[in-house]
């Protein structure tokens, strides 16, 4: 579980009272200002949808679940757009992801290929990863990313509209091998 920052005033006897009224307070006030914008919307957005009747304790553990959460989608989805998914959703998604990921090489393989959601996620080759690199893709990309990107750069490196002859062959094999190799 994430770390809960525990600055909290001091009472009268020294010890610290994590559970004042204005500690979660300051608690969202101080992990807000250290998150980008995005981030501390929806930590707030996520602390408004909790149900009132949790207790303070409840609610911290909630939002520093969130919080590893936000550090868990840095490390693993580097930027991926995940916009579209509650963040209930979110968590389950990056736990699953650890879970895939801290499986050995063979299990991930078979775990990958028996549950076709996650057929994407199966280890690139270089080649592949490369291809979709030339298309401006990240991996994993789907079938309708890839064509959209071929689509778009084809326009524009196309002999015909000025592009090297060179340059349109080189991005005709990527997208040919993005296809061919895609799960």
């Amino acid at each position: 579980m994430a770390r809960i920052h525990k600055k909290a005033k001091a009472g009268k006897n020294g010890q610290l009272n994590y559970l004042s009224p204005n500690y979660l307070h300051d608690f969202l006030n101080y992990h807000s200002s250290k998150l980008p914008s995005g981030q501390r919307e929806r930590l707030l957005d996520y602390y408004y949808t909790l149900p009132l009747a949790l207790g303070t304790e409840e609610l911290l553990q909630h939002l520093g679940r969130l919080l590893q959460q936000f550090r868990d989608e840095e490390t693993l989805l580097q930027g991926q757009d995940l916009s579209f998914m509650s963040e209930e959703t979110r968590m389950r998604f990056t736990d699953e992801l650890k879970r895939i990921l801290d499986m050995k090489t063979p299990e991930r393989d078979r775990y990958l290929s028996n549950h076709q959601e996650y057929r994407h996620l199966s280890v690139y080759s270089p080649l592949v990863e490369e291809a979709l690199r030339i298309l401006g893709l990240a991996v994993p990309s789907s079938r309708h990313e890839i064509k959209q990107a071929y689509r778009v750069l084809a326009k524009q490196m196309h002999p015909d509209q000025g592009g090297e002859e060179q340059s349109f062959t080189k991005l005709q094999r990527a997208y040919q091998i993005a296809m061919d190799h895609h799960v």
